[in-house]
């Protein structure tokens, strides 16, 4: 009989030397591009009470709250890294039996900590029924009426080159005895 069976090594007492970490510091570890532009929001800050108030109980509520009123910086950041740790336990098995997407589009646990304001209208209620697609070069907008330029003045073509006092006759076609029925015959 074999009894032995492998160890899981995700359970927390797999890990005897801890969580592995390679030895990074926090600040050179998960570098994105945000953090580069804008700085990385330092951690006790900002507590709000929707923060923990899934993972503490209701009555304790208050005793935070003073808590967090009189802690020194050092504090309020264990503080956090606590409550996200809780967090994080509370919705374990939530996460081992959701998919991804699933998790993403959860709207209720989305919305705890922001819910984005109310849309406001693109149009005026005026401008509901305006089209907004461009229809090639046909402008909606009012169209700007300018004076017409006066026309130009009549063509007069220059006159004719004088060849021995003809220039003033129309030219028309002469007979000719190539052209003409008296050169056949």
């Amino acid at each position: 009989i074999n009894d032995w069976k492998p160890v899981n090594q995700h359970e927390a007492g797999a890990l005897k030397d801890g969580i592995p970490g390679l030895g990074w510091p926090d600040a050179e570890r998960m570098h994105t591009s945000f953090q580069d532009q804008f700085g990385a929001p330092v951690l006790g800050q900002n507590i709000t009470k929707k923060m923990y108030e899934k993972v503490v109980k209701g009555d304790q509520h208050e005793f935070i709250t003073r808590f967090l009123e009189q802690a020194p910086p050092e504090q309020r950041q264990q503080f956090t890294g606590l409550v996200r740790s809780l967090e994080y336990l509370r919705l374990q098995k939530h996460r081992e039996d959701t998919s991804t997407s699933n998790l993403q589009m959860d709207l209720h646990e989305n919305a705890r900590l922001w819910r984005p304001p109310k849309q406001r209208p693109m149009f005026d209620k005026s401008e509901i029924n305006i089209s907004r697609v461009p229809l090639g070069t046909l402008v909606q907008e009012k169209i700007r009426t300018t004076e017409a330029p006066p026309p130009p003045p009549p063509y007069i073509p220059p006159p004719s080159p004088s060849v021995s006092g003809l220039g003033s006759l129309p030219l028309t076609r002469v007979a000719t005895p190539l052209g003409s029925d008296a050169g056949s015959s």
